[in-house]
């Protein structure tokens, strides 16, 4: 338990919002640095690698579940601080206040991973033919392309966002522009 403090302290103040007048953002390199306290296997691999890879480190510790690790635990048991938590990991600097924006809205405030549209609650409901997830894609199967856990996976949920933003807006915070004056995307 005390080998993930220093990583659970680090995840709190990446959950807790920049105070007024701060610029502060987290850095991918604040973000490896977590990973390193975290995972220092994986740190040491990724670096033996022929081509080290952000991304790749990641993703690989994503993969990893321990309990007690914050990642691990935002994942296997969903609340919406968790999602939020995840979306920090997800889109770095800037982009998350252009996802946030758009779960906000399409969620409506509540960051819960199985909502469906018109407010209904359960991962049963992907197969409903509503609206479904944290960025309500519709059908909600159209996320299972990403992984057979998007019902119950915020994680698997935000790799669909963050690819459907980029494919069909150019960016998040291009999908964000175009959700803003509508409401919808």
């Amino acid at each position: 338990m005390r080998r993930y403090a220093a990583a659970a302290a680090a995840a709190a103040a990446m959950l807790a919002a920049p105070a007024a007048g701060s610029a502060h953002h987290t850095t991918p390199v604040e973000k490896v640095t977590t990973i390193k306290r975290v995972y220092p296997d994986l740190y040491r691999r990724e670096l033996a690698r022929e081509r080290p890879s952000w991304a790749h480190l990641r993703r690989m510790a994503r993969t990893r579940y321990h309990d007690d690790h914050p990642i691990a635990a935002a994942i296997a048991h969903p609340t919406p601080a968790g999602n939020r938590f995840l979306a920090r990991f997800e889109f770095p600097g800037h982009e998350y206040f252009c996802a946030a924006e758009i779960i906000e809205g399409e969620t409506a405030g509540t960051w819960r991973h199985d909502i469906a549209y018109g407010m209904r609650y359960g991962e049963g409901l992907i197969d409903s033919g509503l609206a479904y997830g944290l960025g309500q894609a519709k059908p909600g199967t159209k996320m299972l392309r990403y992984g057979a856990d998007a019902a119950s996976n915020p994680a698997t949920q935000l790799r669909w966002f963050r690819a459907y933003a980029q494919a069909r807006y150019g960016s998040v915070c291009g999908a964000a522009a175009h959700w803003t004056p509508r409401g919808s995307w």
